[in-house]
């Protein structure tokens, strides 16, 4: 028999039912019961999933320190988001979600943000279903550091074992009888005559000694990198010959036209410094004397399949616009992406940026809390491959006054998904569970992935089954249990929080015609509560009558009346 609940001592509580209708307030943050503030909420559809997190929602918004970021893919939270004057922001081709991950300020080059570009260029290589080898990785991050050491430091020259083996080829190219001539003006400019050398070689006329000049001039040349010197007699051959193999870094051309390598920090500059970088790392450790075996790296296919994200190419948006600094302001902001919910390239890559927004409010606004709401586009992202970044996203927001949220519906998405195991429900201290009665048959499979225990079982299966409906308004219950042990509360709400949370077509129709007419969400709802109980129609004949005729109820009364009139 579960024990009459109480008020819960907090500076942060969520006000619901008892099982008797009782009003009771809980903290689902900062109770002694949870080492972290994670939630993960399932229940069928039908269940009233959104219309409980949207009583969440509210009830946090009204907490003036409270930043809420949701990711959805119905719909869901545009009532509630219009009720406080959030951002919507929908993606459509025409205003595709964009962003430019790659800006940073030097003193935000942390591991955290290396790691996270990381796995997003192997989301855009592999897509999520995709693996990327320990190499491959490895190689990634090496491109990366180097991209923003590039950027922030200017060029740093040649690696030793690039040098090495730039003298060598030097030294080639000078035993080329075509640019005999220019090393013959080289020594003349060096030592002051022609004859000198002619003498020098005529004294010692061998051919280790002639070997002894060429290496030191190659030696000279390769010290000039920087200089003159070595961009005057060493350029053309050079460029020629990186050119012909394709698979070596052309480091002096590289120099030259570095400010337009990397003249700005997006993924276009990104990719034009991977094309360049990643053949000479190549280069480099085949000719590395302690390297056992070459790097398996597709480097022609990292190339074609990256060249999509640049500007002019198929996604070349997606990447490369700068966020809109207002939106680390903005205390809520939902992201809808139903649109691309089914496109296997954009919805992980779009989900992926969405968070690394969030991560950035996470980490600008200290002073604020932070909630992340991911609807069914968790989907997107629970994958081996994006396993780390979930894991360390979900650790660093208790660090940062934060929480992720799982909202999800679909039961063979988590059961035996590890990601969803080992990065998500892992971590995440609360779990909430809507009315399970559809997923009874199954709920062996559930109670083990979220380990539930008999006693817990008996009271999820209690809800919205009570007989403690009467005298009541409109209510829902739900399951939430914080560490080991839960308790069965009920979303009861007014008629003006009913009309924000639906997600029912004919009602969200029949409140937009008000908002269009009145301008104002809350005005909206409190003139639509107001006719239809004028009107003494049900709800849902209320709604058909709105949406058939598209005007608010006054109008439809002044019509009937100059009919009756005429």
């Amino acid at each position: 028999k579960e024990a009459l609940a109480v008020d819960e001592v907090s500076t942060f509580k969520l006000r619901f039912t008892d099982r008797q209708g009782i009003p009771i307030a809980i903290d689902t943050l900062d109770s002694p019961r949870l080492n972290n503030r994670n939630k993960f909420t399932l229940g069928p559809s039908g269940s009233g999933k959104s219309f409980f997190t949207n009583s969440m929602i509210e009830q946090y918004m009204q907490h003036k320190n409270m930043d809420v970021v949701i990711v959805d893919v119905g719909h869901s939270y545009k009532g509630i988001n219009e009720y406080f004057n959030g951002r919507y922001i929908t993606y459509t081709e025409e205003n595709p979600i964009t962003m430019n991950p790659f800006v940073i300020k030097r003193e935000e080059l942390n591991i955290e943000k290396k790691d996270f570009l990381g796995t997003l260029i192997g989301l855009l290589w592999k897509t999520a279903e995709g693996t990327v080898s320990g190499v491959e990785r490895d190689l990634i991050a090496e491109v990366i550091n180097s991209y923003y050491s590039s950027f922030f430091d200017g060029y740093t020259g040649l690696t030793p074992r690039l040098q090495e083996r730039l003298k060598k080829e030097v030294k080639a190219k000078i035993d080329d009888q075509q640019i005999w001539k220019t090393v013959k003006t080289y020594f003349s400019e060096k030592v002051g005559s022609l004859t000198y050398f002619g003498a020098k070689a005529s004294l010692v006329n061998s051919e280790s000694y002639i070997n002894h000049k060429y290496s030191h001039l190659a030696t000279e040349l390769f010290i000039g990198v920087e200089k003159q010197l070595f961009r005057r007699f060493y350029h053309a051959e050079y460029t020629r010959l990186y050119d012909l193999e394709r698979m070596k870094a052309d480091e002096v051309r590289r120099k030259e036209h570095y400010e337009n390598l990397i003249r700005d920090l997006s993924f276009d500059s990104f990719y034009k410094y991977a094309v360049y970088k990643i053949p000479a790392i190549l280069a480099e450790e085949e000719e590395n004397p302690n390297s056992r075996e070459s790097i398996n790296f597709n480097f022609i296919e990292f190339r074609y399949v990256l060249r999509k994200f640049c500007t002019g190419e198929e996604f070349g948006h997606t990447l490369n616009q700068k966020v809109d600094d207002s939106l680390f302001s903005e205390r809520f902001i939902v992201f809808e992406i139903d649109s691309i919910k089914g496109h296997k390239i954009l919805f992980p890559v779009v989900t992926l940026i969405i968070m690394d927004v969030f991560i950035q409010k996470m980490r600008h606004r200290t002073s604020f809390r932070k909630t992340l709401i991911i609807e069914e586009a968790w989907k997107a992202i629970a994958s081996p491959l994006m396993a780390g970044y979930i894991l360390y996203l979900y650790k660093t927001v208790r660090k940062f006054w934060g929480e992720a949220i799982v909202v999800t519906q679909e039961l063979g998405d988590i059961v035996g998904n590890a990601v969803v195991k080992d990065s998500i429900i892992s971590n995440s201290d609360t779990i909430i569970l809507l009315d399970q009665t559809k997923f009874k048959d199954n709920f062996n499979d559930i109670a083990s992935l979220l380990s539930i225990s008999e006693i817990e079982r008996r009271k999820i299966f209690t809800i919205n089954q009570l007989e403690n409906k009467e005298n009541r308004g409109k209510f829902k219950e739900v399951y939430i249990r914080r560490g080991s042990e839960g308790e069965v509360y009920g979303v009861e709400v007014s008629d003006y929080q009913y009309l924000a949370y639906t997600t029912e077509h004919s009602e969200k129709s029949a409140v937009a015609v008000y908002v269009n007419h009145y301008g104002n969400y809350q005005k909206a709802l409190i003139h639509f509560v107001a006719d239809q109980k004028a009107a003494m129609m049900k709800r849902d004949h209320f709604c058909s009558m709105i949406n058939r005729h598209a005007c608010v109820y006054a109008q439809i009364n002044e019509s009937q009346e100059a009919i009756l009139v005429s």
